[in-house]
Formats: structure tokens, sequence, C-alpha cells
């Protein structure tokens, strides 16, 4: 891959942060931090939050801590961490909790799922969390199964029940004796649903079994079949000679619909390796593995419908089969019945990225030999995949070819065009190493958010990066922003990660909320190091105003951020000194209305007699001025001595006392 390049700041802040109340936080070049506590942070995982953000999980070993626990935070789709800083925690029971995932709940949160050793075994927990932040399942989660062997599978997998709670899925180590004299081991897949309204657990307390066969059960999928159910496929050695696919559906009240111990997706005379899954939309599923049915590792992929009924040619259809090795498939919805799947591919020697479009009829719609998504520098590793919600997908995947190994993403449309650079975007090129990846739709752009465990810091952190539709990293340089009151005036403010020594800024007001802010403001901006600032006091009370800073450099400029409304609190009732004072042989006064009225305004002498009458009518809130020649109602000059100038709005009166010398 061709190593991050240091891009001029126009090019950092291409995309304009969208505004945002008060104070303002937007994506960092080279990711924004999720968690940088003290300690270790590990095993993160992420899901859209729906809204253009994401909810991140991650496993952490803070000091304060024993061992590890299960972490949480969200970001928007500005960059903003919207619950505690560093994450809040989702699970700190004693002992070890680990090997986090996280669902949408379809209600604007998530649904967390871990291993956890509190209860001596390996055991899975889960927790429901608001949009807010709000722990719903209670203190440090729901347990999922109450059954004493092991769940023995690296994590559990889970899918939204579509009325706010999640049906899991996992592997289950029991003894079997099969006859036998002396029992041995064996793994069996089990399923369990718990409940939104309380995470209590809906099917038997020691999980539905979805498949007793002989042998070992492993590697399960989920997805949803678009009734509030669920379709479990897994990888089965029931034959014992070699490993096939079956699956199972599940109701939402905990009925097998499919064959006892389940349906056979694929049962070829080769070991199935490496499956994933995907709904059709339609209450079926997409299976894809690999095998070595011709000599070499290649991609099939298989569609059922809801009654297990094979769609596409029974076995599965081939994806893949080409020279060298084509292994680790992942696999995301075309959105129209069919799948987008990309996988590792050292046909040049290396491993690369491929991809290739299935539609729903089990047709190839790209090329045979598949869609280079990156085919250079050392091996690609870490593939993730997504859809872009527009028919195509956005892959991600770590790349090792410089000296510290990048984070890249590349994006496919539905007709097999690359839309991003060659070689794909650098997402994250910190000169650190980069471990766990995932990947999330940005729920609209046709872009997405990835998240990562780093390095730089020794102790390893959460990062994320987001990366809108056209390629571009939305990363700005900005790193914060605010506008305030500042007496009378309004104060904007706003740091840069960098910034060259020609930028040059341009701060525009509007003063209505259909108003575009595109009216330039006069005076300096102040810098100090990347920090700056801007003053206007040209604001008036009762006045509210919103801020746009662009940004030139190079000759190129664009949108840096632009602020949400600054109410400026409307003047009390004020009559001012009049100036000057003493005064020959006229004078300025001034005044301040809080809301719009009649007003009088009137000069007397010490006797209480009226000398001039300045002002009657109405007159608008804010300020006003009005001057006096230091002549009466009659046109003649009034002898120096001593007035006063009286003010009357509505039932209010206010005075001044002014001297005229002659």
């Amino acid at each position: 891959m061709n190593p991050l390049a240091r891009a001029p700041l126009f090019v950092c802040i291409a995309l304009s942060c969208a505004a945002i109340a008060g104070a303002g936080f937007c994506w960092i070049p080279g990711g924004t931090p999720a968690c940088t506590a003290p300690g270790y942070q590990l095993q993160s995982k992420l899901v859209s939050d729906g809204a253009g953000g994401a909810f991140i999980v991650w496993a952490d070993l803070r000091p304060s801590g024993a061992d590890l626990d299960i972490y949480a935070q969200r970001l928007d789709a500005r960059g903003n961490p919207l619950w505690t800083p560093d994450g809040i925690p989702v699970c700190a029971a004693s002992r070890r909790q680990y090997n986090a995932i996280i669902g949408a709940d379809g209600f604007g949160g998530a649904i967390v799922a871990w291993m956890d050793q509190r209860l001596g075994g390996a055991d899975i927990f889960a927790q429901r969390i608001s949009g807010a932040g709000e722990m719903l399942w209670g203190t440090d989660g729901s347990i999922v199964n109450v059954l004493p062997d092991f769940q023995i599978d690296p994590q559990p997998v889970m899918v939204p029940d579509e009325v706010g709670g999640a049906i899991f899925t996992w592997v289950d180590e029991v003894l079997d004796s099969d006859g036998e004299m002396f029992p041995k081991r064996k793994t069996d897949i089990y399923a369990q649903r718990l409940a939104g309204n309380g995470g209590y657990m809906m099917w038997h307390p020691c999980g539905l079994p979805l498949c007793l066969a002989r042998g070992f059960q492993t590697d399960p999928v989920i997805m949803t079949d678009g009734a509030g159910g669920a379709i479990v496929g897994w990888i089965d050695d029931r034959r014992l000679a070699f490993t096939d696919i079956y699956a199972q559906r599940v109701t939402p009240e905990g009925n097998r619909l499919w064959l006892d111990n389940g349906a056979p997706i694929c049962q070829t005379y080769t070991d199935q390796r490496g499956l994933s899954a995907v709904s059709d939309g339609s209450g079926g599923a997409i299976f894809i593995w690999y095998d070595h049915s011709q000599g070499t590792y290649d991609i099939y992929a298989s569609r059922v419908n809801g009654d297990a009924e094979p769609l596409w040619a029974v076995n599965g259809i081939p994806v893949a089969v080409l020279p060298g090795q084509q292994m680790f498939p992942v696999i995301c919805s075309d959105g129209a019945g069919g799948c987008i799947a990309a996988w590792t591919d050292d046909r040049n020697g290396s491993l690369d990225i491929y991809a290739q479009r299935v539609d729903g009829h089990g047709n190839l719609r790209w090329p045979a030999s598949g869609i280079p998504i990156c085919i250079f520098g050392f091996d690609q590793t870490n593939v993730n995949i997504v859809s872009d919600g527009e028919g195509g997908a956005i892959v991600s995947w770590i790349d090792p070819a410089d000296d510290y190994p990048s984070i890249c993403a590349q994006r496919v449309n539905a007709a097999g065009a690359v839309l991003w650079r060659t070689g794909g975007v650098v997402v994250c090129g910190s000169i650190s190493g980069k471990y766990s990846l995932g990947i999330a739709s940005d729920g609209g752009s046709g872009g997405a958010i990835v998240a990562f465990i780093d390095d730089r810091a020794i102790e390893t952190d959460v990062y994320a990066q987001r990366v809108h539709g056209n390629g571009t990293i939305v990363a700005t340089c900005l790193q914060g922003f605010d506008a305030v009151l500042d007496g009378s005036a309004v104060r904007v403010t706003w740091t840069l990660a960098e910034a060259g020594e020609d930028a040059a800024f341009r701060v525009m007001r509007a003063g209505a909320e259909d108003e575009p802010a595109d009216a330039p403001l006069e005076g300096a901006v102040e810098r100090a190091g990347f920090s700056f600032s801007f003053v206007d006091r040209t604001v008036e009370p009762g006045h509210t105003y919103r801020y746009r800073v662009d940004v030139s450099e190079g000759g190129s400029s664009s949108t840096l951020f632009e602020t949400e409304p600054v109410a400026v609190p409307a003047a009390a009732l004020a009559l001012h000194q009049n100036h000057p004072n003493p005064f020959n042989p006229s004078t300025t006064i001034g005044f301040s209305l809080s809301a719009a009225g009649r007003v009088t305004l009137d000069v007397y002498d010490v006797s209480g007699a009226r000398v001039r009458a300045l002002a009657a009518g109405a007159y608008a809130a804010g300020a006003h001025s009005i001057s006096w020649d230091g002549r009466n109602d009659r046109g003649e000059s009034a002898p120096s001595g001593i007035y006063f100038c009286r003010l009357r709005a509505g039932k209010e009166t206010l005075s001044r006392t002014m001297v005229l010398m002659r």
C-alpha cells in the first residue's frame, strides 16, 4: 500500500462537520479515541447506531480492576463521544469477562454479550444499553443460560428479535457416552432468547438445543428470519470423516422448524470451513464457506428459503474456483436477495482481497475471476465487509505493506466498479500496531465507521474513524470548536490538529434560523499555536446568531465548521449617560430597550419644566441614540445649567443629569 501522506489542511477538512450545539468535536486524523484509559483495551467490536454513529464495545484491563471487564462507548456521526469519557462499564463483575459482541436493539440502543467466568466456568451474559448509556438488564447483565457445562465457542453470536431483545447461539461442551464405556467430550449447538423488557430467559433455562448430533458442532452463525425468529448455521462433523454445514430455523417462541439436529446445507466429501452467512431478506439465508473439493481451497455459497429448501444448487454454487487458495470469506447483503462476498486470495503469490456479487438467483454478476479489491503489497488480513446501503459494499482490512500496518478500505458498487482509489483509501496509517478491526455502516452516506485496537501509546487503546461514501476520510484537522458569550460579545474558538502558516480563516454570521451563515465579519482571527479565536463585538441584545468558519490554504477553500445558534440575552431597559457631558452645543443620549414599545424621551430643567421633547413613538428592542442640540421646543438656545433627561418606556422611568455650558 502507499504510505500515508501528510495531506494539506484543506484536504483534511474537505468535508465540513455539521453543526452541533455549543462545543464541538470531530473525527481526528489517525483515529478518534473511543478509550485511552490506562491499562489495556482489547477485542473491540462495533455496530451502527442507526443515526450515523456507532456503538463500540471492548474488553478492558484497567489498573483499578483485577481482571478483564466489558466497557462500551457511543460515537455520533461527527465523532463526539456521547457517553462517559473512556466508556461506560457494561460489566465489572468478579473474575474475567472477554470476547464481547454487540448488536443494535432496533430501538436506538444496543445489546452486548460476552463470555464470563464469574460463576467458575465459561458462561454467556448479556446487557441491553439504551442510546443514552443506561443499563437496562440490571447490574453486570443477565445470564443467557444456566447449563453447568462450558460454553466454549470463542464468542457467542446473536441477532436482535425485533422487539428489543435478542436471540443468542453458542457451542456447548458436554459428555457423550454414545454407547461406549468411557464417555468423551463433544460439542452441541444451543440457543436462547432474552426479553427486551428485562433480559429474562424466554426459552428453557439451559438453552434450546438446536443440534445434539454426535461429533462436534462448531462455529455457529446467526441471522434474522424477518419474523422475530432466527436461522442458525454451523460446521458439523457428525459424519466423522468430513465436516459439513447444517442449519436450523427457530421461531420467537422457541420452536424448531427444520429437521431434528438441523437441515443439511452442504454435504460434499471434503471439509467445509470458514462459514459466514447473511439473511436473504425473504425469510431465508445465504451461507458462504470455503472447501477443498477441487484440490485447492475455493469459495462456495448456498441460499435456502424459510423452509430450508435450496434455491441454488444442492450443496452450493461455486463463487470463486480459481488458481491458488481462496479462503476466509465474509459476506453482506446486496439489498436485492443476493450477496456480496469478499475473501483472501493468494493467486498472485501473496494474500490479496477479491470480491464477487451473487444475485438472488445464484448468478455471478461480476467477472468470474472476481473484482480485485486490493492486490498491492504484502498479505492483507483481517478482512471485513459491510453493505453501503446502495447495493454495493465497503471492504476493510489491515495492510502490513508499510513499516507499520495501515487500516484500509475500498468501496465497490452493485455493478462491480471500484469507487475509491486503487488499492483502497488509508483509513489510519499511524506509526503503531493495529488489531481487532471491525466495520459498520455510517447509516446513510454510503460510508462506514471502523473501530480498531491501537498500541501507539504502548498500552493498547480503542480508536475509530469514519470514511465517507466518496472515499474521503471524515477526519478533519478540527479537534474542537465552541461559540460562547463573552460579555456583550460572542467568542468563537477552534483547535486544529495541524495548520500551515498560510492557513487563512473567514468567519461568517447568520442572524436568522433559515438564513445561511455567509455574511463575512470584519476582525482579526487570533492564533496561539493550533488554537484560534474570533470575537464578534457587533452582536445586538436579544438576537440569535450562527457562525460558520471557512479555511483556505494552498489556493483552496472549504468549510471548517458551523455552530448551532448562540442567543445574546435581551438588554434590560437602560438610559446611558449623555456624551459628551458637560457639553456645548450638542450631546448624544443613548438608551436600550428590552422589548419593542412606545417611548418618550424629554429634557427638563431644575424647576421641573419640560424644555425639549426629543422622542415620542414606537421603538424596536435594542440600542438607540438621539442627539440634543441644546435648544428648547421653540428652537431657542437653552441657557447654561443643569438639565435632566427622562426616559419613559411602559411603566418604567429612568433619568440622567446633564450639564450645558455656554
